[in-house]
């Protein structure tokens, strides 16, 4: 039986190349993808936050709901405004810096499932492959990142 054990060296170029080729998806997802309406209602509370100091959604029409001054202040999800609030300030409030957020998050999931599987495959290689180019990774990175938030 043929040993497929490569060297620490070929291990991190591999490992580097997977995070490039998940950036490039990531980035080109966020370009192309259209904005879902949670988009919006996250993004609301986090832009007024960075804007104008209050955590409020603005987006949604409260009336005959009882959805008490939710202008005013919101406390669903309260990790995730803070965190786009704070992107907002550096980067600029947009679509494209909302969802890089859930970028950042994939990239550390990513990392953290090479490190592991590292830990506990001979043959590394076909495992990083498994993880760093499987779609889903990717499609969950951006579509489920209030499911982060809330566990």
């Amino acid at each position: 039986m043929k040993d497929f054990s490569i060297s620490h060296k070929q291990q991190t170029a591999i490992f580097v190349l997977i995070i490039l080729i998940f950036i490039s998806f990531a980035v080109a997802s966020s370009l192309t993808y259209r904005p879902e309406v949670d988009e919006g209602m996250f993004a609301s509370p986090a832009m007024n936050l960075a804007a104008e100091g209050y955590m409020g959604t603005t987006v949604l029409d409260t009336s005959g709901t009882n959805l008490t001054r939710i202008e005013q202040r919101t406390y669903w999800v309260m990790p995730l405004f803070l965190v786009n609030a704070a992107f907002f300030k550096v980067f600029g409030a947009s679509l494209f810096t909302m969802r890089l957020v859930s970028k950042f998050w994939g990239i550390i999931l990513l990392i953290l499932f090479i490190l592991l599987l590292s830990n506990f495959q001979k043959t590394k290689i076909l495992h990083y492959f498994r993880w760093g180019l499987l779609p889903v990774h990717i499609w969950l990175s951006q579509r489920l990142r209030w499911l982060v938030w809330t566990l």
